[in-house]
């Protein structure tokens, strides 16, 4: 059984809570500073097979978990972390990343709202998905990890057995100084200078 599956919809904030994972010790599918496994993508309108999570140790990053087809046997991980984000940055920065990658956006208020309806129309689905995956939820808003760093990785390290020396390069891998909101800039190649410098 996997020790835990970080979750949400794209742009919620699993990468940071992976790199905090990482910078605890675990074992973390997927290369970092993203974390994204290619067993984990699924092709538009596919189906996620997960089954292979049971036999992996360590943290696995999980978009969009209703996407999942059905398993048999009980849960996957002993642990799913759920991040919420405010549903119009959220979308903003979806379609920031979309821009950058050269993808075709028209980025207006009625595409950030379509993006915003379908992230509240899929999330009871993709919670009920994670709650069959997993024997235990923790669910957090990316904005309180920004706000209160200090007590997020408390409560991150009290799901684990972890010191004082581990929880303190856990709680350096979130940005001091960020705000909740969507950053002025994409953060993504500053993040892959940094994972490089440290661990490349």
């Amino acid at each position: 059984m996997a020790e835990v599956i970080v979750s949400t919809f794209q742009r919620g904030g699993s990468s940071m809570v992976m790199q905090m994972l990482h910078a605890g010790g675990m074992t973390c599918l997927g290369g970092g500073p993203a974390f994204e496994d290619e067993r984990v993508k699924a092709k538009a309108g596919g189906r996620l097979h997960l089954d292979w999570i049971r036999d992996v140790p360590g943290a696995v990053k999980v978009l969009e978990p209703q996407r999942a087809a059905p398993l048999a046997g009980g849960p996957i991980a002993r642990l799913g972390i759920w991040l919420d984000r405010d549903p119009v940055t959220r979308a903003k920065s979806a379609l920031r990343l979309m821009d950058a990658s050269g993808v075709p956006v028209i980025s207006n208020r009625q595409t950030i709202r379509a993006l915003e309806a379908s992230y509240e129309r899929d999330r009871p689905a993709a919670l009920a998905a994670l709650r069959r995956l997993c024997g235990h939820i923790l669910k957090v808003r990316f904005e309180e990890i920004i706000a209160a760093p200090e007590a997020w990785t408390d409560a991150l390290c009290a799901q684990f057995e972890v010191g004082a020396v581990t929880r303190a390069k856990m709680l350096a891998v979130i940005r001091k100084g960020r705000g909740p909101g969507l950053a002025p800039h994409m953060l993504e190649p500053e993040l892959m200078r940094d994972w490089g410098r440290a661990y490349g």
